[in-house]
């Protein structure tokens, strides 16, 4: 097992400086070395290394998909849009590219791009909690609160443990005005995340609105 994955970012940096001191063309150890570098919080870092295993593999949906992660992080939009566009033409099985792009696309107010993102992520992929999370933020976003509820139904029913998505739910049902709901769903979130900031922070704005 790499440093990478043990959480020895240092040393799996300086294994990969090695590696691409005998393979400067090494497209792979790049990828590789921009992830660990990504782990670190170096995004200029990291995006130098996506770029670098771009130029030397064109192919790799891998990189793209990377790169895009730490441009949308760096605030980027439009080149983590264009990104997660090309890997996602190098693979169109990408489920997580559609994801990510759509979750680009709401940052920039496009929620019928992102609308149709996250539903291309769910239909490749049925099963991921967190895909419905995301398409029900951007349902809420664009006032469909029972199609969102319905979304955080499915992600909670998918993984349990997903905090955020019972804390999302607390917010449609807030809007709502189900304030018991609400409650209950922060309530959960807490449970399943006891260092969940927002939740905290919900539930007491929700409790409020009940006192009032």
């Amino acid at each position: 097992m790499s440093g990478n994955k043990k959480g020895d970012l240092d040393g799996a940096i300086a294994d990969y400086d090695a590696a691409l001191a005998f393979d400067p063309r090494w497209a792979l150890a790049y990828n590789m070395r921009g992830s660990a570098r990504y782990r670190q919080g170096d995004l200029n870092g990291s995006i130098a290394d996506y770029t670098r295993a771009i130029e030397i593999d064109p192919r790799s949906a891998l990189a793209y998909y990377n790169r895009g992660k730490a441009r949308r992080d760096k605030g980027d939009l439009e080149g983590s849009i264009v990104d997660y566009t090309t890997a996602i033409k190098i693979n169109p099985h990408l489920s997580s590219g559609y994801n990510n792009r759509g979750n680009a696309r709401m940052d920039k107010g496009d929620l019928d791009g992102a609308m149709a993102d996250l539903d291309s992520a769910i239909r490749l992929d049925q099963h991921n909690a967190l895909f419905y999370n995301n398409r029900g933020l951007v349902r809420r976003a664009k006032g469909d609160l029972p199609g969102a509820i319905k979304d955080y139904d499915r992600a909670v029913q998918l993984n349990p443990r997903l905090s955020e998505a019972y804390s999302n739910r607390g917010n449609a049902r807030l809007d709502r005005g189900d304030i018991e709901g609400s409650l209950g769903d922060f309530a959960s979130a807490i449970r399943t995340d006891p260092s969940f900031a927002k939740a905290y922070g919900n539930r007491g704005l929700a409790g409020c609105f009940r006192a009032t």
